[in-house]
C-alpha cells in the first residue's frame, strides 16, 4: 500500500519522511506488535507546465492495509516541518479505473467537458529527487 502525501517542503529528505510516518505505528502499550513499517519512501518534484511552479510530493510504501489506515487516521492535519500536508492513499489511474470511460462513451458529458480537468494533464515529472528502501 502507498500512502501519498502532498506538499512537501522543498528541503525534505527521504529519512525524514521516514521518521515522520513511523511514530504513527508504535502501539499505545510496549507489550502491543506495531501496526505496520515503512518499506520505502519516495520524493518527487512535479513542475506545472502552465505557470512553470514546482511542488514536492513523498510515496511512503507501507507493508499492509491495515498500515495505510492507521497512518492515514493518525498523521491527518499533522505538520512536517511546520508545513501542513495533505495525506491520503495513493491511487493508481489508468484508462481501465477511469470511471468517466463509460460516462463519454454514452455522450454524456460531451456538453459539460470541454477540456479535461485532471491535474495530471497539467503536471509533468521532473525527477525522482530522491529514493531510500528500508530493510529490517
Amino acid at each position: 500500500m502507498i500512502l501519498f502525501v502532498r506538499n512537501l517542503p522543498e528541503n525534505a529528505m527521504t529519512k525524514d519522511l521516514k521518521d515522520f510516518v513511523e511514530p504513527a505505528f508504535q502501539p499505545r502499550f510496549f507489550f502491543l506488535p506495531k501496526r505496520g513499517r515503512v518499506l520505502k519512501t519516495e520524493i518527487l518534484a512535479l513542475q506545472n507546465i502552465h505557470n512553470k511552479l514546482i511542488e514536492h510530493h513523498g510515496l511512503v510504501f507501507l507493508d499492509s492495509k491495515l498500515a495505510l489506515q492507521v497512518a492515514l487516521n493518525k498523521l491527518r492535519g499533522k505538520r512536517f516541518q511546520n508545513r501542513p500536508l495533505q495525506i491520503r492513499e495513493y491511487k493508481y489511474r489508468s484508462i481501465k479505473n477511469d470511471r468517466r470511460r463509460f460516462a463519454s462513451a454514452q455522450g454524456l458529458f460531451e456538453d459539460q467537458r470541454l477540456h479535461d480537468r485532471r491535474r495530471g494533464s497539467t503536471m509533468q515529472v521532473i525527477e525522482t529527487l530522491s529514493t531510500m528502501t528500508f530493510l529490517s
